[in-house]
């Protein structure tokens, strides 16, 4: 795929971050930049994973890739269940 489109898709789904109003961001903006990337026909991959965090709490997160490029970022040692 084109760099600047993804490029261009990784900032429009930040910007939809912005105007959700629950905590789980990093799904929605996943969720926003497949259908993105959907439309313009280049595969990606939508990873949903947990990582420990402090007092051993579950931490939940969703990222997504197409090729080489992480549309939104895994940041961190997150432990992937599932892939799609």
């Amino acid at each position: 795929p084109d760099p600047a489109i993804l490029l261009r898709i990784r900032q429009a789904a930040g910007y939809a971050t912005l105007l959700s109003f629950w905590k789980n961001k990093c799904l929605v903006q996943s969720l926003t930049a497949r259908r993105m990337l959907s439309r313009r026909h280049i595969r990606s991959f939508l990873s949903l994973g947990v990582m420990h965090g402090q007092n051993h709490q579950l931490l939940p997160h969703a990222w997504l890739t197409a090729g080489d490029e992480e549309i939104v970022s895994k940041s961190g040692p997150f432990k992937e269940l599932y892939s799609f």
